[in-house]
Protein backbone atom coordinates (compact mmCIF):
# COMPACT_ATOMS: atom_id res chain seq x y z
CA UNK A 1 0.00 0.00 0.00
CA UNK A 2 1.10 3.46 0.12
CA UNK A 3 2.24 4.07 3.05
CA UNK A 4 4.32 0.70 3.04
CA UNK A 5 6.14 2.20 -0.30
CA UNK A 6 6.70 5.24 1.55
CA UNK A 7 8.26 4.03 4.47
CA UNK A 8 10.60 1.84 1.86
CA UNK A 9 11.25 4.43 -0.37
CA UNK A 10 12.79 6.49 2.88
CA UNK A 11 14.44 3.77 4.06
CA UNK A 12 16.49 3.28 0.95
CA UNK A 13 17.02 6.67 0.63
CA UNK A 14 18.47 6.76 4.17
CA UNK A 15 20.75 4.21 3.01
CA UNK A 16 21.53 5.75 -0.42
CA UNK A 17 22.72 8.72 1.58
CA UNK A 18 24.70 6.88 4.47
CA UNK A 19 25.46 3.31 2.83
CA UNK A 20 27.87 4.06 -0.05
CA UNK A 21 30.79 3.13 1.94
CA UNK A 22 29.23 -0.24 3.01
CA UNK A 23 26.75 -1.72 0.50
CA UNK A 24 28.74 -0.81 -2.82
CA UNK A 25 26.46 -3.24 -4.70
CA UNK A 26 23.37 -2.54 -3.44
CA UNK A 27 20.36 -2.68 -6.01
CA UNK A 28 20.01 -0.02 -8.04
CA UNK A 29 23.84 0.98 -7.99
CA UNK A 30 25.73 1.61 -11.66
CA UNK A 31 28.09 -0.80 -12.27
CA UNK A 32 30.71 -1.92 -15.07
CA UNK A 33 31.39 -6.07 -15.11
CA UNK A 34 34.69 -7.15 -15.97
CA UNK A 35 34.73 -8.44 -19.67
CA UNK A 36 31.63 -6.50 -20.75
CA UNK A 37 31.59 -3.59 -23.10
CA UNK A 38 28.98 -1.64 -21.50
CA UNK A 39 27.76 -0.81 -18.33
CA UNK A 40 24.76 -1.73 -15.91
CA UNK A 41 22.80 -1.62 -13.31
CA UNK A 42 22.59 -4.06 -10.43
CA UNK A 43 19.34 -5.70 -10.12
CA UNK A 44 19.62 -8.23 -7.19
CA UNK A 45 21.96 -9.16 -4.79
CA UNK A 46 21.66 -12.17 -2.52
CA UNK A 47 23.58 -12.71 0.56
CA UNK A 48 24.50 -16.07 2.15
CA UNK A 49 21.55 -15.27 4.35
CA UNK A 50 18.75 -14.49 2.05
CA UNK A 51 20.21 -17.89 -0.31
CA UNK A 52 19.75 -20.03 2.88
CA UNK A 53 16.57 -18.61 3.37
CA UNK A 54 15.74 -19.52 -0.61
CA UNK A 55 17.33 -22.93 0.12
CA UNK A 56 15.13 -23.48 3.59
CA UNK A 57 11.54 -22.06 1.13
CA UNK A 58 12.40 -24.25 -1.78
CA UNK A 59 12.82 -21.46 -4.28
CA UNK A 60 15.72 -22.51 -5.64
CA UNK A 61 16.00 -24.63 -8.92
CA UNK A 62 18.29 -27.82 -9.56
CA UNK A 63 20.74 -26.04 -12.08
CA UNK A 64 20.79 -22.56 -9.34
CA UNK A 65 21.97 -25.15 -6.86
CA UNK A 66 24.36 -27.00 -9.00
CA UNK A 67 25.67 -23.50 -9.85
CA UNK A 68 25.87 -22.49 -6.24
CA UNK A 69 27.72 -25.49 -5.50
CA UNK A 70 30.02 -25.31 -8.32
CA UNK A 71 30.92 -21.59 -6.88
CA UNK A 72 31.52 -22.37 -3.86
CA UNK A 73 34.46 -24.84 -4.97
CA UNK A 74 36.19 -21.73 -6.61
CA UNK A 75 37.44 -18.97 -5.55
CA UNK A 76 35.81 -17.36 -1.82
CA UNK A 77 36.77 -14.54 -1.58
CA UNK A 78 33.25 -12.20 -1.65
CA UNK A 79 33.39 -8.56 -1.35
CA UNK A 80 32.51 -5.91 1.31
CA UNK A 81 34.52 -7.66 4.27
CA UNK A 82 33.80 -10.90 4.20
CA UNK A 83 34.61 -14.11 2.17
CA UNK A 84 31.11 -15.87 1.46
CA UNK A 85 28.77 -12.92 2.47
CA UNK A 86 27.32 -12.59 -1.12
CA UNK A 87 26.67 -15.70 -3.25
CA UNK A 88 24.87 -13.99 -6.07
CA UNK A 89 24.55 -10.64 -8.05
CA UNK A 90 22.51 -9.93 -10.72
CA UNK A 91 23.61 -7.13 -13.23
CA UNK A 92 21.33 -5.90 -16.17
CA UNK A 93 23.13 -4.51 -18.50
CA UNK A 94 21.80 -0.96 -20.93
CA UNK A 95 21.66 -3.63 -23.49
CA UNK A 96 18.61 -5.10 -21.16
CA UNK A 97 20.91 -8.54 -20.85
CA UNK A 98 21.11 -9.95 -17.89
CA UNK A 99 24.49 -10.58 -16.37
CA UNK A 100 24.83 -13.18 -13.41
CA UNK A 101 28.15 -13.60 -11.34
CA UNK A 102 28.60 -16.00 -8.27
CA UNK A 103 30.79 -15.77 -5.59
CA UNK A 104 34.42 -14.87 -6.74
CA UNK A 105 33.53 -14.18 -10.36
CA UNK A 106 31.66 -11.42 -7.87
CA UNK A 107 35.40 -9.15 -7.87
CA UNK A 108 34.98 -8.58 -11.40
CA UNK A 109 32.26 -6.05 -10.70
CA UNK A 110 33.25 -2.70 -10.03
CA UNK A 111 30.72 0.86 -9.05
CA UNK A 112 31.12 3.54 -11.33
CA UNK A 113 29.82 6.06 -8.94
CA UNK A 114 27.02 6.70 -6.73
CA UNK A 115 23.43 5.75 -7.12
CA UNK A 116 21.05 7.38 -9.46
CA UNK A 117 17.93 6.54 -8.17
CA UNK A 118 14.91 9.24 -7.49
CA UNK A 119 14.82 8.52 -4.05
CA UNK A 120 13.67 11.99 -1.59
CA UNK A 121 16.78 13.64 0.28
CA UNK A 122 16.67 12.96 3.94
CA UNK A 123 18.15 16.40 5.77
CA UNK A 124 18.25 15.98 9.50
CA UNK A 125 20.39 12.82 10.42
CA UNK A 126 18.40 12.21 13.18
CA UNK A 127 15.55 11.09 11.00
CA UNK A 128 17.94 8.78 8.76
CA UNK A 129 19.12 7.25 12.45
CA UNK A 130 15.11 6.58 12.80
CA UNK A 131 14.70 5.07 9.75
CA UNK A 132 17.20 3.05 10.47
CA UNK A 133 16.79 2.11 14.17
CA UNK A 134 12.85 1.74 12.87
CA UNK A 135 13.97 -1.04 9.67
CA UNK A 136 16.29 -3.16 12.04
CA UNK A 137 13.32 -3.39 14.82
CA UNK A 138 10.90 -5.23 12.37
CA UNK A 139 10.72 -9.44 11.47
CA UNK A 140 11.84 -9.66 8.08
CA UNK A 141 10.22 -12.29 6.11
CA UNK A 142 10.77 -12.12 2.68
CA UNK A 143 13.59 -11.82 0.38
CA UNK A 144 13.07 -8.15 -0.24
CA UNK A 145 13.12 -7.72 3.95
CA UNK A 146 15.99 -9.85 4.43
CA UNK A 147 17.89 -7.27 1.43
CA UNK A 148 16.45 -4.14 3.31
CA UNK A 149 18.03 -5.37 6.51
CA UNK A 150 21.40 -6.17 5.44
CA UNK A 151 21.65 -2.92 4.23
CA UNK A 152 20.41 -1.40 7.58
CA UNK A 153 22.69 -3.79 9.61
CA UNK A 154 25.76 -2.81 7.42
CA UNK A 155 25.18 0.79 7.31
CA UNK A 156 24.51 0.72 10.93
CA UNK A 157 27.78 -0.77 11.66
CA UNK A 158 29.54 1.83 9.65
CA UNK A 159 27.08 4.61 10.85
CA UNK A 160 27.52 3.63 14.92
CA UNK A 161 31.82 3.49 13.95
CA UNK A 162 32.07 6.92 15.24
CA UNK A 163 31.07 7.84 18.86
CA UNK A 164 28.97 11.03 18.43
CA UNK A 165 26.83 9.41 15.99
CA UNK A 166 26.52 6.52 18.64
CA UNK A 167 25.07 8.88 21.04
CA UNK A 168 23.01 10.64 18.70
CA UNK A 169 21.40 6.77 17.74
CA UNK A 170 20.77 6.21 21.47
CA UNK A 171 19.25 10.41 21.96
CA UNK A 172 16.78 9.25 18.68
CA UNK A 173 14.90 7.07 21.20
CA UNK A 174 15.77 3.47 19.37
CA UNK A 175 18.15 2.05 21.80
CA UNK A 176 15.18 0.16 23.36
CA UNK A 177 14.12 -1.01 19.48
CA UNK A 178 17.74 -2.33 19.02
CA UNK A 179 17.43 -4.18 22.34
CA UNK A 180 14.10 -5.89 21.30
CA UNK A 181 15.85 -7.27 18.39
CA UNK A 182 19.00 -8.79 19.53
CA UNK A 183 21.10 -8.41 16.10
CA UNK A 184 23.11 -11.50 17.47
CA UNK A 185 24.01 -10.40 20.57
CA UNK A 186 23.37 -12.80 23.86
CA UNK A 187 20.16 -11.72 26.01
CA UNK A 188 22.73 -10.07 28.55
CA UNK A 189 24.19 -7.93 26.27
CA UNK A 190 21.40 -7.09 24.02
CA UNK A 191 18.92 -5.52 27.00
CA UNK A 192 22.22 -3.49 27.86
CA UNK A 193 21.34 0.54 26.62
CA UNK A 194 22.61 1.53 23.63
CA UNK A 195 26.61 3.72 24.87
CA UNK A 196 29.92 4.43 23.67
CA UNK A 197 31.23 1.63 26.46
CA UNK A 198 29.39 -1.13 25.13
CA UNK A 199 29.69 -0.36 21.56
CA UNK A 200 32.25 -2.63 20.63
CA UNK A 201 29.76 -5.59 21.24
CA UNK A 202 27.24 -4.26 19.49
CA UNK A 203 28.85 -3.89 16.50
CA UNK A 204 30.72 -6.99 16.46
CA UNK A 205 26.67 -8.54 16.53
CA UNK A 206 25.86 -5.81 13.72
CA UNK A 207 28.85 -7.31 11.53
CA UNK A 208 28.20 -10.94 12.00
CA UNK A 209 24.82 -11.09 11.95
CA UNK A 210 23.37 -13.29 9.46
CA UNK A 211 19.73 -14.92 9.67
CA UNK A 212 20.34 -17.76 7.22
CA UNK A 213 23.19 -18.65 9.34
CA UNK A 214 21.75 -18.85 12.33
CA UNK A 215 19.65 -21.34 11.39
CA UNK A 216 22.38 -23.48 8.93
CA UNK A 217 25.04 -23.06 11.79
CA UNK A 218 27.71 -22.32 9.13
CA UNK A 219 30.54 -21.18 10.94
CA UNK A 220 30.76 -17.71 11.29
CA UNK A 221 34.05 -14.69 10.19
CA UNK A 222 36.13 -15.14 13.52
CA UNK A 223 36.29 -16.92 16.60
CA UNK A 224 34.30 -14.15 18.55
CA UNK A 225 31.10 -14.50 16.10
CA UNK A 226 30.81 -17.76 16.47
CA UNK A 227 31.11 -17.93 20.12
CA UNK A 228 28.54 -15.32 20.74
CA UNK A 229 26.15 -16.87 18.42
CA UNK A 230 25.78 -19.96 20.41
CA UNK A 231 24.12 -17.64 22.83
CA UNK A 232 21.52 -15.95 19.73
CA UNK A 233 18.26 -16.99 20.30
CA UNK A 234 16.14 -17.81 17.05
CA UNK A 235 13.73 -15.05 15.25
CA UNK A 236 10.11 -16.79 15.15
CA UNK A 237 8.58 -19.83 16.01
CA UNK A 238 10.21 -23.13 16.49
CA UNK A 239 9.13 -26.70 17.13
CA UNK A 240 10.37 -28.91 19.20
CA UNK A 241 10.98 -32.69 19.02
CA UNK A 242 12.02 -35.93 21.40
CA UNK A 243 13.61 -38.96 21.23
CA UNK A 244 12.88 -41.17 24.22
CA UNK A 245 11.80 -44.84 25.62
CA UNK A 246 9.30 -45.57 23.17
CA UNK A 247 9.70 -43.28 20.63
CA UNK A 248 12.86 -44.18 18.23
CA UNK A 249 12.14 -41.43 15.38
CA UNK A 250 12.16 -37.11 16.35
CA UNK A 251 8.07 -36.84 16.83
CA UNK A 252 7.07 -33.57 18.02
CA UNK A 253 7.04 -32.90 22.31
CA UNK A 254 3.02 -33.15 21.92
CA UNK A 255 2.58 -33.13 25.53
CA UNK A 256 3.71 -29.64 25.80
CA UNK A 257 1.50 -26.79 24.21
CA UNK A 258 3.82 -24.50 24.41
CA UNK A 259 6.90 -26.63 22.50
CA UNK A 260 6.70 -24.04 19.64
CA UNK A 261 7.70 -20.88 22.04
CA UNK A 262 10.58 -22.65 23.53
CA UNK A 263 14.27 -20.79 22.54
CA UNK A 264 16.42 -22.13 24.73
CA UNK A 265 16.95 -25.63 26.65
CA UNK A 266 19.61 -26.72 29.25
CA UNK A 267 20.01 -29.61 30.61
CA UNK A 268 23.39 -31.22 33.25
CA UNK A 269 21.50 -34.97 33.20
CA UNK A 270 18.50 -35.37 35.18
CA UNK A 271 16.14 -32.34 34.79
CA UNK A 272 15.43 -30.06 32.20
CA UNK A 273 15.25 -26.24 31.72
CA UNK A 274 12.90 -24.61 28.92
CA UNK A 275 13.40 -21.07 28.98
CA UNK A 276 10.49 -19.41 26.32
CA UNK A 277 10.23 -16.27 24.47
CA UNK A 278 7.88 -14.83 27.31
CA UNK A 279 10.81 -15.10 29.13
CA UNK A 280 9.11 -18.08 31.86
CA UNK A 281 10.80 -21.18 32.36
CA UNK A 282 9.26 -24.01 32.80
CA UNK A 283 10.81 -27.50 34.48
CA UNK A 284 10.84 -31.46 34.04
CA UNK A 285 12.36 -33.92 35.44
CA UNK A 286 13.46 -35.79 38.77
CA UNK A 287 12.70 -33.29 40.96
CA UNK A 288 15.93 -34.57 43.55
CA UNK A 289 16.21 -31.55 45.78
CA UNK A 290 13.18 -29.25 44.53
CA UNK A 291 15.55 -28.74 41.53
CA UNK A 292 12.44 -28.48 39.28
CA UNK A 293 11.60 -24.78 41.26
CA UNK A 294 8.27 -25.46 41.40
CA UNK A 295 7.19 -25.00 45.05
CA UNK A 296 7.24 -27.55 47.99
CA UNK A 297 5.68 -30.35 45.78
CA UNK A 298 8.59 -33.07 45.58
CA UNK A 299 6.60 -35.11 42.30
CA UNK A 300 8.76 -35.78 39.20
CA UNK A 301 7.72 -34.54 36.38
CA UNK A 302 7.41 -35.78 32.41
CA UNK A 303 5.70 -32.72 31.30
CA UNK A 304 6.65 -29.27 32.11
CA UNK A 305 5.84 -26.82 33.78
CA UNK A 306 6.36 -23.39 34.89
CA UNK A 307 9.00 -22.45 37.49
CA UNK A 308 7.78 -20.37 40.20
CA UNK A 309 9.10 -17.09 39.79
CA UNK A 310 8.81 -14.03 41.97
CA UNK A 311 6.09 -12.16 40.00
CA UNK A 312 7.09 -9.63 36.60
CA UNK A 313 10.42 -11.51 36.58
CA UNK A 314 11.40 -12.53 33.33
CA UNK A 315 14.72 -14.62 32.52
CA UNK A 316 17.04 -14.20 29.67
CA UNK A 317 19.53 -17.14 30.31
CA UNK A 318 19.18 -20.68 32.30
CA UNK A 319 21.88 -23.26 33.07
CA UNK A 320 20.88 -26.88 34.47
CA UNK A 321 23.03 -28.34 37.20
CA UNK A 322 22.83 -31.60 38.62
CA UNK A 323 20.19 -30.80 41.12
CA UNK A 324 20.25 -26.89 41.16
CA UNK A 325 19.84 -24.00 38.54
CA UNK A 326 20.49 -20.84 37.53
CA UNK A 327 18.63 -18.19 35.35
CA UNK A 328 19.27 -14.49 34.66
CA UNK A 329 16.98 -12.11 34.97
CA UNK A 330 16.13 -9.39 32.26
CA UNK A 331 17.38 -6.61 34.02
CA UNK A 332 20.49 -8.59 35.04
CA UNK A 333 19.98 -10.00 38.73
CA UNK A 334 20.63 -13.63 39.55
CA UNK A 335 18.10 -16.37 40.61
CA UNK A 336 19.05 -19.63 41.83
CA UNK A 337 16.85 -22.88 42.87
CA UNK A 338 17.34 -26.50 44.02
CA UNK A 339 20.17 -28.30 45.67
CA UNK A 340 22.73 -26.35 48.05
CA UNK A 341 24.14 -28.69 49.97
CA UNK A 342 27.81 -27.31 49.01
CA UNK A 343 26.84 -23.28 48.11
CA UNK A 344 26.21 -24.12 44.59
CA UNK A 345 23.59 -20.84 45.03
CA UNK A 346 25.66 -19.04 46.42
CA UNK A 347 23.13 -17.76 48.97
CA UNK A 348 25.95 -17.57 51.66
CA UNK A 349 24.14 -20.55 53.71
CA UNK A 350 23.35 -24.46 52.46
CA UNK A 351 19.49 -24.52 52.39
CA UNK A 352 18.13 -25.89 49.24
CA UNK A 353 15.45 -23.17 47.64
CA UNK A 354 11.74 -24.59 46.26
CA UNK A 355 11.83 -21.78 43.81
CA UNK A 356 13.99 -18.69 42.27
CA UNK A 357 15.06 -16.86 44.95
CA UNK A 358 17.62 -13.49 44.20
CA UNK A 359 20.78 -14.61 44.81
CA UNK A 360 22.05 -11.10 47.20
CA UNK A 361 25.86 -11.53 46.37
CA UNK A 362 24.83 -10.14 42.78
CA UNK A 363 21.97 -8.19 43.64
CA UNK A 364 23.77 -5.21 42.39
CA UNK A 365 26.18 -6.69 39.83
CA UNK A 366 25.12 -7.53 36.43
CA UNK A 367 25.11 -11.02 35.29
CA UNK A 368 26.41 -11.68 31.82
CA UNK A 369 27.32 -15.13 31.88
CA UNK A 370 26.24 -18.38 33.69
CA UNK A 371 27.28 -21.81 33.67
CA UNK A 372 26.83 -24.87 35.57
CA UNK A 373 28.88 -27.44 36.89
CA UNK A 374 27.66 -30.89 38.82
CA UNK A 375 27.69 -28.85 42.04
CA UNK A 376 29.23 -25.49 41.44
CA UNK A 377 28.59 -22.76 39.32
CA UNK A 378 29.95 -20.39 37.58
CA UNK A 379 29.20 -16.73 36.95
CA UNK A 380 30.91 -13.60 35.01
CA UNK A 381 28.98 -10.51 36.62
CA UNK A 382 30.66 -6.83 35.80
CA UNK A 383 33.79 -8.04 33.94
CA UNK A 384 34.59 -10.68 36.92
CA UNK A 385 34.37 -14.44 37.00
CA UNK A 386 32.93 -16.08 39.99
CA UNK A 387 32.12 -19.39 41.55
CA UNK A 388 30.51 -21.04 44.50
CA UNK A 389 29.55 -24.65 45.01
CA UNK A 390 32.10 -27.50 45.85
CA UNK A 391 35.91 -27.26 45.61
CA UNK A 392 37.41 -30.44 46.43
CA UNK A 393 39.16 -30.41 42.93
CA UNK A 394 39.98 -26.80 42.78
CA UNK A 395 36.93 -26.46 40.52
CA UNK A 396 36.05 -23.37 41.70
CA UNK A 397 39.52 -22.24 40.71
CA UNK A 398 40.34 -20.47 44.05
CA UNK A 399 43.38 -21.60 45.95
CA UNK A 400 41.83 -22.80 49.42
CA UNK A 401 42.02 -25.76 51.67
CA UNK A 402 38.11 -25.54 51.81
CA UNK A 403 36.28 -28.02 50.09
CA UNK A 404 33.75 -25.71 49.37
CA UNK A 405 32.42 -22.01 49.36
CA UNK A 406 28.77 -21.05 49.95
CA UNK A 407 29.55 -17.38 48.92
CA UNK A 408 30.97 -16.41 45.23
CA UNK A 409 34.77 -16.32 44.91
CA UNK A 410 36.94 -14.27 42.33
CA UNK A 411 38.38 -17.37 40.05
CA UNK A 412 42.01 -16.78 39.77
CA UNK A 413 43.83 -16.31 36.76
CA UNK A 414 40.38 -15.16 34.63
CA UNK A 415 41.21 -11.61 35.49
CA UNK A 416 40.16 -9.59 32.41
CA UNK A 417 38.84 -12.20 30.49
CA UNK A 418 36.08 -11.34 27.98
CA UNK A 419 33.64 -14.32 28.69
CA UNK A 420 31.52 -15.83 26.55
CA UNK A 421 30.49 -19.33 27.23
CA UNK A 422 31.51 -21.45 30.98
CA UNK A 423 30.72 -24.95 31.42
CA UNK A 424 31.77 -27.26 34.11
CA UNK A 425 31.50 -30.93 35.17
CA UNK A 426 32.20 -32.68 38.74
CA UNK A 427 35.95 -32.03 39.21
CA UNK A 428 36.83 -29.62 36.51
CA UNK A 429 35.21 -26.20 35.01
CA UNK A 430 36.24 -24.63 31.76
CA UNK A 431 35.31 -20.89 30.00
CA UNK A 432 35.72 -19.84 26.30
CA UNK A 433 36.24 -16.07 25.53
CA UNK A 434 34.93 -13.99 22.89
CA UNK A 435 38.38 -14.57 20.98
CA UNK A 436 37.75 -18.13 21.01
CA UNK A 437 40.33 -19.32 23.33
CA UNK A 438 39.72 -22.17 26.01
CA UNK A 439 40.33 -21.93 29.34
CA UNK A 440 39.84 -24.80 32.00
CA UNK A 441 40.81 -25.04 35.87
CA UNK A 442 40.78 -27.93 38.33
CA UNK A 443 41.87 -31.43 39.12
CA UNK A 444 39.58 -33.82 36.64
CA UNK A 445 40.76 -35.12 33.50
CA UNK A 446 38.33 -33.41 31.49
CA UNK A 447 40.51 -30.30 32.28
CA UNK A 448 43.02 -31.32 29.37
CA UNK A 449 45.84 -30.23 31.23
CA UNK A 450 47.22 -32.53 33.53
CA UNK A 451 48.22 -31.29 37.22
CA UNK A 452 49.50 -28.12 36.13
CA UNK A 453 47.53 -25.43 38.99
CA UNK A 454 44.75 -26.78 38.68
CA UNK A 455 43.52 -24.00 40.95
CA UNK A 456 43.90 -21.58 38.26
CA UNK A 457 42.28 -21.04 35.18
CA UNK A 458 44.82 -21.16 32.70
CA UNK A 459 44.68 -21.51 28.60
CA UNK A 460 44.14 -25.11 27.13
CA UNK A 461 45.64 -26.05 23.86
CA UNK A 462 43.81 -28.73 22.28
CA UNK A 463 45.77 -30.64 20.03
CA UNK A 464 44.55 -30.93 16.32
CA UNK A 465 41.82 -28.60 16.40
CA UNK A 466 41.93 -25.67 13.58
CA UNK A 467 40.73 -22.56 14.83
CA UNK A 468 39.03 -20.73 17.38
CA UNK A 469 36.63 -22.74 19.67
CA UNK A 470 32.75 -21.64 19.27
CA UNK A 471 31.36 -23.76 21.83
CA UNK A 472 31.66 -25.20 24.98
CA UNK A 473 29.76 -28.24 25.83
CA UNK A 474 30.28 -30.42 29.72
CA UNK A 475 28.93 -33.97 30.89
CA UNK A 476 30.04 -34.84 34.51
CA UNK A 477 33.43 -36.50 33.74
CA UNK A 478 33.77 -35.53 29.65
CA UNK A 479 34.68 -31.80 28.26
CA UNK A 480 33.91 -30.93 24.54
CA UNK A 481 34.87 -28.09 22.33
CA UNK A 482 33.75 -26.85 18.87
CA UNK A 483 36.13 -25.28 16.48
CA UNK A 484 34.68 -22.89 13.90
CA UNK A 485 36.31 -25.41 11.29
CA UNK A 486 33.10 -27.83 12.34
CA UNK A 487 35.49 -30.06 14.63
CA UNK A 488 34.22 -31.23 17.23
CA UNK A 489 37.14 -32.15 20.28
CA UNK A 490 36.93 -34.08 23.56
CA UNK A 491 38.50 -35.75 26.60
CA UNK A 492 37.29 -37.38 29.73
CA UNK A 493 37.09 -40.70 31.33
CA UNK A 494 33.74 -41.34 30.20
CA UNK A 495 34.35 -43.65 27.00
CA UNK A 496 30.72 -44.11 26.04
CA UNK A 497 30.21 -40.51 25.84
CA UNK A 498 33.67 -38.92 24.86
CA UNK A 499 33.06 -39.67 21.14
CA UNK A 500 36.10 -41.90 20.30
CA UNK A 501 38.78 -44.10 21.61
CA UNK A 502 41.39 -41.54 23.33
CA UNK A 503 40.31 -42.08 26.89
CA UNK A 504 42.31 -39.53 28.92
CA UNK A 505 43.33 -37.73 26.41
CA UNK A 506 41.86 -35.06 23.58
CA UNK A 507 40.52 -36.66 20.46
CA UNK A 508 38.62 -35.40 17.40
CA UNK A 509 35.52 -37.14 17.52
CA UNK A 510 34.94 -38.84 13.52
CA UNK A 511 31.55 -38.27 12.13
CA UNK A 512 30.19 -40.25 9.03
CA UNK A 513 30.95 -38.34 5.81
CA UNK A 514 33.34 -36.17 7.89
CA UNK A 515 30.40 -33.79 8.59
CA UNK A 516 30.96 -30.62 9.85
CA UNK A 517 29.34 -29.91 13.11
CA UNK A 518 27.76 -26.83 14.10
CA UNK A 519 26.17 -27.43 17.90
CA UNK A 520 26.73 -30.38 19.99
CA UNK A 521 25.30 -31.60 23.67
CA UNK A 522 26.37 -34.06 26.27
CA UNK A 523 24.73 -36.09 29.24
CA UNK A 524 25.60 -38.93 31.06
CA UNK A 525 23.89 -41.33 28.78
CA UNK A 526 24.52 -39.79 25.68
CA UNK A 527 25.86 -37.15 22.96
CA UNK A 528 24.21 -35.30 19.86
CA UNK A 529 25.51 -33.05 17.43
CA UNK A 530 24.06 -31.12 14.68
CA UNK A 531 25.22 -30.81 11.02
CA UNK A 532 22.81 -29.37 8.93
CA UNK A 533 19.68 -30.77 8.53
CA UNK A 534 21.61 -33.56 9.89
CA UNK A 535 21.50 -35.35 13.93
CA UNK A 536 23.87 -37.69 14.89
CA UNK A 537 24.03 -39.71 18.60
CA UNK A 538 26.69 -41.96 20.59
CA UNK A 539 26.34 -43.04 23.77
CA UNK A 540 25.89 -46.15 26.27
CA UNK A 541 23.84 -49.02 24.54
CA UNK A 542 20.40 -49.82 25.03
CA UNK A 543 18.35 -46.52 24.33
CA UNK A 544 15.97 -45.32 21.81
CA UNK A 545 16.54 -41.97 22.79
CA UNK A 546 19.92 -42.32 20.14
CA UNK A 547 17.36 -42.77 17.48
CA UNK A 548 17.63 -45.21 14.83
CA UNK A 549 21.27 -45.32 13.65
CA UNK A 550 22.25 -46.64 10.51
CA UNK A 551 24.04 -49.26 10.66
CA UNK A 552 25.33 -48.38 13.35
CA UNK A 553 23.47 -49.90 16.14
CA UNK A 554 26.84 -52.70 17.65
CA UNK A 555 29.13 -49.76 18.28
CA UNK A 556 26.88 -46.64 20.15
CA UNK A 557 30.04 -45.44 20.88
CA UNK A 558 30.96 -43.96 17.51
CA UNK A 559 28.47 -41.58 16.16
CA UNK A 560 26.14 -42.51 13.55
CA UNK A 561 23.32 -40.42 11.61
CA UNK A 562 19.98 -40.41 13.35
CA UNK A 563 16.84 -41.82 11.03
CA UNK A 564 14.17 -38.51 10.17
CA UNK A 565 10.23 -39.23 9.71
CA UNK A 566 9.48 -39.11 6.74
CA UNK A 567 8.81 -35.65 5.05
CA UNK A 568 10.54 -34.27 8.20
CA UNK A 569 11.71 -30.43 6.48
CA UNK A 570 12.14 -29.25 10.12
CA UNK A 571 16.06 -27.53 9.93
CA UNK A 572 17.34 -28.50 14.10
CA UNK A 573 18.55 -24.77 15.67
CA UNK A 574 19.90 -26.68 18.52
CA UNK A 575 19.70 -30.02 20.69
CA UNK A 576 19.95 -30.87 24.36
CA UNK A 577 20.97 -34.78 25.78
CA UNK A 578 19.29 -35.34 28.97
CA UNK A 579 18.94 -38.31 30.83
CA UNK A 580 17.80 -41.03 28.10
CA UNK A 581 16.09 -38.40 26.50
CA UNK A 582 16.96 -36.28 23.35
CA UNK A 583 15.10 -32.89 22.58
CA UNK A 584 15.76 -31.05 19.32
CA UNK A 585 14.68 -27.24 18.66
CA UNK A 586 13.81 -26.82 14.81
CA UNK A 587 12.48 -23.72 13.15
CA UNK A 588 12.47 -22.55 9.90
CA UNK A 589 10.51 -25.50 8.07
Amino acid sequence: DAKAAQAVRDIVSALVILGGETEPLREGARVAVEGESEEGTVTEVVSQSEWSFYQVSGAIGEEELARAKESEEEAHEGLAGGSGRIVRVTVLLDSDTAVQLWRGDIAKVRTTGAANLPFQTIPHPDAIVRLLGGFVAVEAGSPMAFRLRRMCLNALRSFLERPTMCRAFAAAGFAPELARFSLGLSPSVAKMPLSVENLEGRLFAIDTFDRGAAFLHGPKRGAAASAVRREFYPPGALRTFAMMPGNTMPAPLATFARANQVQHASSKDLFVLFLLRDGTVWSFGINQYHCLGQGPQRLDLNVPNPVKAPSGVRFTQVAAGMYHALAVASNGSLFGWGDNYYGQLGSGGTMEYNAPFLVPFFAEKKVKVIGCGTDHSLIFADDVLYANGQNNASQLGHVTTDSKSIIPVPVEGAAGLKVAQLAGGTDFSALLTREGELYTWGRGVAAGRGQRQPGVALRCDVPEAKGPHVQLVAGYKVLMVLAASGGLYSIGTDASTTGHEKVRQWGRVAFPGDAKITFASLCTTHGVALSGRKVFTWGKKGGDWLGQRAGAQNNTHKPALVAMPPGQSALPYTCVASNKRTYLLSGME
